[in-house]
């Protein structure tokens, strides 16, 4: 039983969700089988590991049936009438977070049972508690939808059908909204996924559809009606423009203009995706050469993290933003903040890859300080079980072996380093270019320090001109180190 789906669920959840949990177990609406309650008032005591032996399946049925003999299809049995239970919690669980779930359905109900107090106090609540600051999410314009067609559907029951003009047009207008709203969100997606893992989608059908929608004309229409629907479309649609075309750097300082001092708007799931795909789009840029992002992205980095929008209430932040984060801020010489950093969000990564981050993280900082022997401890003792960090090994690796003049570790990497991108297709076209430009680069330094300095000069030459190549600050360093 140590290893169960049982088991699993249970590790999933907090300890204020296992409280919660055994009141449900505990409610007769829920659940009328005892033995299951029983189960778990064993199975709890191993919080949050689970892992004592005691939790073997022979030993914890002798607990719930005394001097029985084993059964092993009744523990079966009682284990998935369990897992039904967890669920069903789970579902409650997550409709009970969803507030504006329940007041549709209130509202829907309150129509069908002709409670027309109840009906408009639910509006009205409505009304108060999603449209308000700090309450709005992507599913706006939805949510503003819902309650329009549940307007008109109260007229209509009335047969007050006079009066519903004006909620068919916003019903349609708001239902508008937010289907581009929805479009914006999974084309970006597509986009990010395109030039970071170099996958391939016909978008074509897509960018037609926003080809044929008249931008101007929706935004100039809701700064007339909402100031706070304009500020929220534009957000969105800014997002769309910046990820449509890395060229148009202006719509990027408009986006950040208009969302910084609107971010209190936002729920705060909400204020992590926007304030990630601004980081995303700032990393994009700088990916293509134009690094005047570079502080942007950190800026909007540190905005995140002082505003506690860079991951999600009881949730995990992601590891490709944790490293990001170090990243960007090592790269700027912010070394006491990401130092403080990670002693004070390192817990926030899930378990799995904690370790590995802190390894990768040591590492970093102790070639920042030219300890290249730690470092490459600290390398050697990662797993690499994560795409990302494939790339960051080789990448920091091959720098400590040129630092410590182990030219022959360095040339064998060189070569395996070569065809591991060569063979990788998650590797988009343009940070192959960029990472076989640098490992060529540093084969150029091994053969100056080794005599052959046939490349050198057009490395230098190519360092001063080229702003896009990986490690430019580094490398040109390494440059002015070797003597003609």
């Amino acid at each position: 039983m140590v290893k169960s789906n049982y088991i699993d669920i249970l590790k999933s959840m907090s300890a204020s969700e296992l409280e919660k949990l055994e009141d449900f177990l505990n409610s007769p609406y829920h659940n009328k089988n005892s033995v299951i309650i029983k189960l778990f008032s064993i199975v709890k005591k191993y919080y949050p590991e689970f892992n004592s032996q005691k939790l073997e399946k022979g030993k914890v049925y002798s607990k719930l049936y005394p001097g029985k003999k084993f059964n092993d299809q009744l523990f079966r049995n009682l284990i998935s009438d369990s897992i039904k239970v967890f669920l069903n919690f789970l579902r409650i669980e997550h409709l009970t977070a969803n507030k504006f779930i329940f007041a549709e359905a209130l509202l829907a109900e309150a129509n069908n049972r002709v409670l027309d107090t109840v009906f408009h106090k639910t509006v009205k609540t409505i009304q108060e508690e999603f449209f308000k600051h700090g309450n709005i999410s992507s599913d706006y314009f939805n949510f503003k939808r819902t309650v329009e067609n549940s307007l008109f559907s109260f007229e209509i029951s009335k047969g007050n059908q006079e009066k519903t003009s004006e909620f068919i047009i916003n019903l349609l207008d708001y239902g508008y909204y937010d289907y581009i709203i929805k479009l914006f969100d999974k084309y970006f997606d597509l986009r990010l996924n395109e030039y970071v893992f170099n996958k391939k989608y016909d978008i074509d059908k897509y960018e037609k559809i926003f080809h044929n929608i008249d931008f101007k004309n929706i935004l100039a229409k809701l700064k007339e009606t909402s100031d706070i629907d304009y500020k929220i479309f534009n957000i969105f649609y800014l997002i769309y423009k910046c990820i449509s075309d890395l060229k148009d750097d202006e719509s990027l300082y408009e986006l950040k203009n208009i969302y910084k001092p609107n971010f209190n708007l936002f729920a705060k799931g909400t204020n992590v995706i926007i304030s990630n795909r601004i980081e995303s789009i700032c990393i994009l840029k700088g990916i293509h050469g134009k690094n005047e992002f570079i502080k942007e992205e950190f800026d909007i980095m540190k905005f995140a993290i002082e505003n506690k929008i860079h991951k999600r209430e009881n949730s995990f932040i992601d590891i490709t933003r944790f490293r990001n984060i170090f990243n960007r801020g090592l790269s700027l010489g912010e070394v006491d903040w990401v130092e403080n950093f990670i002693s004070s969000h390192i817990n926030e990564l899930k378990e799995e890859f904690r370790e590995d981050m802190q390894y990768y993280c040591k590492a970093m900082l102790s070639f920042h300080r030219k300890n290249y022997d730690e470092s490459q401890d600290n390398l050697n003792k990662m797993k690499l079980n994560k795409f990302v960090f494939n790339l960051d090994y080789r990448r920091l690796m091959l720098m400590i072996y040129y630092e410590k003049s182990d030219f022959v570790s360095a040339k064998n990497l060189i070569e395996s380093f070569k065809n591991f991108i060569y063979k990788n297709k998650n590797v988009s076209e343009t940070r192959k270019k960029n990472l076989f430009r640098f490992i060529n680069d540093i084969n150029d330094l091994i053969n100056a320090k080794e005599g052959n300095k046939n490349s050198f000069e057009e490395l230098e030459i190519r360092l001063k001109k080229d702003e896009k190549i990986m490690n430019r600050e580094w490398l040109i360093q390494k440059t002015s180190e070797i003597k003609y």
